[in-house]
């Protein structure tokens, strides 16, 4: 198909892109939100953070429905600790102490020391001031797609190296929503595992809990956390509240998952995946559906890992899209990404990025909507 048939076909079913203002960070620096259209299927990303700040589909009926959470305002992003929709980087999840060993640019193994400690003693999504906090530039939208850039400079919050960082958001067809982050390092290598942190909500976008959501999670293993929520090093295999391997309602084990303190493990991603997955390198990460509006989502990954992290610190204080409050549980974050602390534990799949080479990872959020509990064919 010629580029102009394929735009006149696009065109067709509805597929747009819209760029408009989305105020000033407190600093004073212009961000910018993209809207994405797709016949039914619609989603937003704004530039700060590279944020998805919503995506709706249709339920079983037909009616639009937002399935993430998110703020009608640029300051209230600003004032939320909890990483809403955002790209986190240049590590997602935690790395142990702020600290981890490295071979430096001429070869030799050092101990890198990050500043920040943004967590407990140990460093989060990146530290204090991670890429969910930079304004990134626009790249291009086109009709399905917008690319967003980012350069994070050598000792970016303790990081060796520079990195230039891409993600692309696309919606294609058999609503399925794609997000591709490449990156080239130059200096020193470095460790990279950027992620999306989006919170999901199928139900209603957040006004009520996800509690009676089904999940399912492609995964007989799991890392068992510490008191810090970091890994202990042991792989252990799923059971009881941390067996996800069948539709399980996230309220039934949420309680009783390893821990104590509800869903924030990361789950070791079975290997394969289906004959029209392979060729995509991606492989089946999880599965959420709702009962209520018959919607689901499939999540598939080119990343070993995904971490299950539930709404456990959302108390009401934050409003959201609408003046809806944001209560414990009103969504349920589906992260891939490497494993936490990946960077201190060498047997684990590597972080690790070197000059001259270029790193790509690839999610797909595949939805679709039935009135039965049969799953749709784009979702499985």
């Amino acid at each position: 198909m010629s580029k102009r048939a394929r735009v006149a076909a696009l065109a067709a079913v509805g597929a747009d892109a819209h760029v408009e203002p989305f105020g000033q960070t407190a600093a004073g620096v212009p961000v910018q939100l993209v809207t994405l259209r797709l016949g039914a299927m619609c989603a937003q990303v704004a530039t700060y953070g590279a944020t998805l700040t919503s995506v709706r589909v249709p339920d079983a009926r037909g009616a639009p429905t937002h399935v993430v959470l998110g703020f009608d305002e640029l300051a209230a992003y600003e004032a939320c600790p909890f990483y809403l929709g955002s790209t986190v980087g240049r590590f997602a999840n935690r790395i142990r102490a702020g600290a981890f060993p490295l071979e430096d640019a001429a070869g030799a193994m050092r101990t890198v020391t990050l500043p920040h400690r943004n967590d407990r003693g140990n460093t989060l999504h990146g530290g204090a001031a991670g890429w969910d906090k930079a304004v990134w530039r626009l790249a291009g939208a086109s009709a399905t797609a917008c690319t967003l850039e980012h350069d994070s400079p050598d000792g970016d919050e303790g990081f060796p190296g520079a990195v230039a960082i891409s993600v692309t958001y696309a919606l294609e067809w058999c609503g399925r929503l794609s997000i591709v982050y490449r990156a080239a390092v130059s200096g020193a290598p470095t460790v990279l595992s950027p992620t999306n942190h989006a919170y999901f909500n199928l139900h209603d976008g957040g006004a009520s809990s996800v509690l009676e959501h089904d999940l399912q999670v492609f995964a007989d293993t799991f890392l068992p956390t510490d008191t810090a929520c970091l890994p202990t090093g042991e792989l252990r295999p799923v059971d009881g509240a941390m067996d996800l391997r069948e539709p399980t309602p996230i309220g039934r084990g949420i309680g009783a998952a390893q821990g104590g303190n509800g869903y924030d493990h990361n789950y070791v991603l079975a290997q394969g995946g289906s004959s029209h997955t392979d060729a995509l390198d991606l492989r089946f990460a999880a599965w959420l559906r709702s009962a209520r509006t018959g919607i689901e989502m499939a999540v598939l990954t080119t990343e070993p890992g995904l971490q299950v992290c539930g709404a456990n610190h959302l108390d009401g204080a934050h409003v959201g899209r609408g003046g809806i409050a944001y209560g414990s549980q009103a969504g349920v974050c589906l992260e891939t990404q490497k494993f936490p602390d990946a960077p201190n534990h060498p047997d684990w799949p590597s972080a690790v990025v070197r000059p001259g080479e270029t790193y790509e990872s690839t999610t797909v959020y595949a939805f679709c909507a039935s009135a039965s509990a049969t799953r749709c064919a784009n979702a499985s």
